[in-house]
């Protein structure tokens, strides 16, 4: 997911706008972005909010060959060294899991322990 182009390629459909919209505080539905690339970009620039990816992950997928090559990773990403990954995991209310190879993602809501 975060090798370059790929976020991109995520369309958001026109039927999550508003929904997405209603979660966030002076924002319409017609101002958020079409696809993840963009909305990333979006809310890292307005919210705040980070989008990272493991870079041990990124040298297993084969476009970067070490940690903390930055080369071909999305720029609006943050890459996150192994314990900074299990820490983020460990503390978040909510992580998405994407398996490129199946073009599908996963929430995960239950925090873990």
């Amino acid at each position: 997911m975060a090798d370059k182009g790929e976020l991109a390629k995520l369309a958001i459909p026109s039927s999550v706008d508003q929904p997405v919209a209603g979660q966030l505080q002076g924002v319409s539905a017609s101002y958020l972005p079409d696809n993840l690339e963009l909305l990333a970009r979006w809310e890292k620039a307005k919210l705040g909010i980070n989008l990272a990816s493991c870079g041990a992950f990124h040298i297993s997928y084969g476009f970067a060959e070490a940690v903390g090559d930055k080369s071909n990773i999305e720029d609006s990403m943050t890459q996150a060294k192994l314990p900074q990954a299990a820490q983020a995991l460990f503390g978040a209310d909510s992580v998405l899991y994407y398996w490129k190879e199946l073009g599908i993602g996963v929430s995960g809501k239950e925090k873990h322990s």
